[in-house]
């Protein structure tokens, strides 16, 4: 289980690296997840779509859905689930498990091309 630590409370003003987010997907749409565990970025229910969750470009006004523990001073870790899209973050405090989310988009054939 490969591991992406980073510490959280960051400032809401901030951006993260695009490179740090992890992606999930339907094939049809996708959603950007950042290091924090918010969905940043999400088109739906196309990836031609407007978007609903926007704080990869304006991270004051653009929108995230972030659940997450209501204190600082915990620390995420993120894998994805086996060789899947299914992204898991986990928010510990000193090595105790405080949450654990488990992201991914539900791929259905009436969705699919």
């Amino acid at each position: 289980m490969s591991r992406s630590p980073s510490i959280a409370g960051r400032s809401e003003r901030r951006f993260h690296p695009i490179g740090s987010y992890g992606m999930i997907g339907d094939s049809r749409s996708a959603a950007l997840v950042s290091p924090d565990g918010s969905v940043d970025w999400f088109c739906a229910p196309r990836f031609d779509s407007p978007s609903i969750f926007g704080a990869l470009l304006d991270p004051v006004r653009g929108g995230r859905f972030r659940i997450r523990p209501a204190r600082d001073g915990y620390q995420v870790q993120r894998t994805y689930l086996g060789e899947t899209n299914v992204l898991v973050t986990r928010f510990v405090r000193d090595g105790n498990p405080l949450l654990t989310l488990t992201d991914f988009l539900v791929y259905s054939r009436v969705n699919s091309f």
